[in-house]
């Protein structure tokens, strides 16, 4: 594959993972604010298998960044990201108003385009 391929694929990925995470994080808009939630928040209500459902999906954006050649450190940052979103999405009540804030997948897809573009910059030559 040449260089163009893989930055078109790469950049593929990307916008395919930023639909996914928008769709999860802050496809639906809660009408009269500016307040937004998606698959994620709606799994989480319910009990105990909402969450780990949610950290199911999202694990996904850690496989998708080991493949893109992620640095363990942004892997590690992800999955943190994950884990909150889960352990503090699991309380009842206050667990649902912080999933609908922290977003941990657009997160995931900020972390992941940073490291991209950081690897992109080692792999061109000076």
């Amino acid at each position: 594959m040449s260089r163009n391929e893989d930055l078109m694929r790469e950049q593929q990925v990307l916008e395919r993972l930023d639909r996914l995470a928008k769709f999860l994080d802050s496809s639906l808009k809660l009408p009269g604010t500016k307040v937004t939630l998606g698959l994620d928040s709606v799994l989480g209500v319910l009990p105990l298998g909402g969450d780990l459902a949610g950290m199911l999906i999202s694990s996904y954006f850690i496989l998708v960044g080991y493949r893109l050649g992620a640095s363990r450190a942004t892997l590690k940052k992800m999955a943190a990201n994950i884990v909150i979103d889960a352990l503090v999405g699991s309380v009842p009540v206050l667990g649902d108003i912080f999933d609908v804030s922290w977003k941990a997948n657009i997160r995931n897809v900020k972390l992941l385009k940073g490291e991209v573009e950081r690897i992109r910059l080692q792999k061109m030559p000076a």
